[in-house]
């Protein structure tokens, strides 16, 4: 029978060994997991926050974008209901012309009475309507200047309040998404947050036709711009308000000798004030007239054909004005074929024109304000697709995270050995960490669908149309050592 001989103590040493090692690795690892869980959620925290305040900026310009337009919708009702009472006026007066014409020749049979008839109740219809739209056009043109005076206000209150509010959601996205986050150090640390206010504010500009009369840097910024927002304005009119001009009458032609025709001529302009202090403070005019012409057959270089309308018998006039002073805005009527004013009307039916300056020259409707002060871009040109960028920098300390140290901190019962402390040389730097996101404010015109211009070619940022947006941004090295240097105060 053999007797065996067992071993005694040297396989505990080695046991006890491995089980510190295992244990010191279960530690690193449960502060790895923490810290790196910690470092994924203040990034996502700090990109929410940089977002989320990106959103509130493009809102901001936006509603911007939204009330100029609505600024220049309004624009035009006031030409339409200045062009209305303008074109009312004209055919209340040929109307009432033609009458004398059909009386001349009610002599003739049948047809005489039957062409007074139908005049004078053309005659009394278009008094009805005229006297009608007398009435009611001051009112609704004193309705458009309150709305158009709100809209102006309401640009100036919603930026005031949406930089305050910028800063709110700011803290509230970091506060509600973890309030051990250091918000303190987030307003301290100021660098990035200052430099993006400042850009936001420097970026754009409120501007006043009232500001123009000068020749500063100021004055001459806000005539350009001015006269920027009348050109959109008149671009948006429609074809009643650009040109109502059409033949009233089919021609009579004598072949290889006279054409005649009776020719409508109107349109709505935009016309600078009368005083130095409001000359770029544009107001609303409008002229209608209506007459017969008379085109003579001619032969030249490019060929044969009627040429020559002239004028031989005005019909009807008309015109109305919705002006910043009560003065007669025919002071500026230009009878220049190359101004192409109010349809081509004033070279074309001189006489006319003249009768309806003379009589309704005066025809304001109401004193307005003409253009609003409103808010655009100060970059001249071409605008960058990043046009704002912010930059959010987030803190959190050490001692905020549920490591092996913090357990150890708050439990007064658990004990970790001088030679088991995987933190006793060695933790997060400044027991601090940090992360850093960018958000970029761009405006792009989405190029397919409802969205696509009719010219289909890119539109550049603007505050006309609403298209801002954000969108998250990588941060460069330069960005990443500011915020190393911003970390260390």
């Amino acid at each position: 029978m053999k007797f065996y001989k067992f071993q005694r103590g040297n396989a505990t040493l080695l046991t006890l060994f491995v089980f510190a090692v295992a244990g010191l690795a279960v530690f690193g690892l449960f502060n790895v997991g923490q810290q790196t869980t910690g470092k994924v959620r203040l990034q996502t925290v700090s990109d929410a926050a940089a977002y989320s305040v990106g959103t509130v900026v493009a809102r901001d310009l936006n509603f911007k974008a939204y009330t100029n337009r609505a600024m220049v919708a309004n624009q035009i009702a006031i030409a339409q209901i200045v062009g209305l009472a303008s074109w009312a006026q004209m055919f209340n007066r040929a109307a009432t012309n033609l009458s004398y014409v059909a009386t001349a020749l009610s002599w003739i049979p049948v047809a005489g009475q039957i062409i007074l008839t139908i005049s004078r109740a053309l005659e009394r219809g278009s008094a009805i309507v005229n006297n009608a739209i007398d009435r009611a056009a001051p009112a609704l043109v004193m309705a458009e200047e309150v709305l158009i005076t709100a809209l102006a206000e309401a640009q100036r209150a919603f930026h005031v309040v949406t930089v305050a509010m910028a800063k709110d959601t700011l803290s509230t996205v970091v506060e509600q998404s973890d309030s051990d986050i250091d918000t303190g150090a987030l307003w301290s640390n100021a660098i990035f947050w200052g430099a993006f206010v400042r850009t936001w504010e420097g970026r754009q500009e409120r501007y006043e036709a009232q500001r123009v009369g000068d020749n500063s840097r100021t004055g001459i910024d806000n005539r350009e711009r001015t006269a920027e927002f009348r050109d959109v304005t008149k671009a948006s009119g429609d074809r009643f308000v650009n040109g109502r001009t059409y033949s009233w009458l089919p021609a009579i032609t004598i072949p290889f000798l006279l054409k005649i025709r009776m020719e409508k001529y109107g349109g709505s302009e935009m016309m600078p004030g009368r005083t130095p202090s409001n000359r770029n403070n544009y107001q609303w005019t409008a002229m209608d007239s209506v007459g017969i012409e008379i085109g003579t057959w001619r032969c030249g270089f490019s060929g044969c054909g009627f040429r020559s309308y002239d004028e031989v018998l005005p019909i009807g006039w008309g015109a109305a004005h919705a002006l910043v002073t009560n003065s007669s805005y025919f002071n500026y009527q230009q009878y220049r074929r190359d101004r192409n004013l109010w349809g081509q009307g004033t070279w074309r039916l001189p006489i006319t024109s003249s009768l309806g300056a003379a009589e309704e020259g005066n025809n304001n409707l109401r004193k307005t304000d003409g253009l609003r002060p409103f808010y655009d871009l100060k970059d001249k040109g071409r605008v960058a697709d990043d046009y704002l960028n912010l930059q959010v920098l987030l803190f959190k300390r050490g001692d905020k995270m549920r490591t092996m140290a913090t357990v150890a901190a708050n439990n007064p019962n658990y004990v970790v050995a001088p030679g088991l402390n995987v933190e006793e040389k060695g933790g997060m730097a400044g027991n601090t960490m940090g992360a850093l996101a960018k958000a970029g404010v761009y405006f792009y015109r989405p190029n397919e669908g409802d969205f696509i211009r009719p010219d289909r070619k890119r539109e550049y940022g603007n505050l006309y149309n609403p298209y801002w947006q954000v969108r998250l941004m990588p941060t460069s090295n330069a960005e990443r050592t500011a915020a190393l240097a911003v970390a260390q105060f």
